[in-house]
């Protein structure tokens, strides 16, 4: 097993953190007729593609480091 239960705890709430206002924010935005928050990610992505893959190996390295194992650091 990789994960212990603190950690995999914490892993959980961190992505509902950070998930949830997004999902709120893109209802939001949509309801009213707005640009939602997908479209600039979308647009960030496009203009800057590697550093956007940079980003998301960097987030994803992170949440590995700080999660897994954490019982034991």
């Amino acid at each position: 097993m990789n994960y212990t239960r603190p950690g995999f705890i914490i892993l959980v709430l961190v992505i509902f953190g950070v998930l949830l206002p997004v999902l709120v924010a893109d209802i939001y935005l949509s309801a009213r007729h707005k640009r939602p928050v997908g479209f600039y990610v979308n647009q960030f992505t496009l203009a800057y593609p590697w550093f956007a893959a940079l980003l998301a190996v960097v987030f994803g390295a992170m949440i590995a480091h700080f999660f897994i194992n954490i019982a034991y650091a």
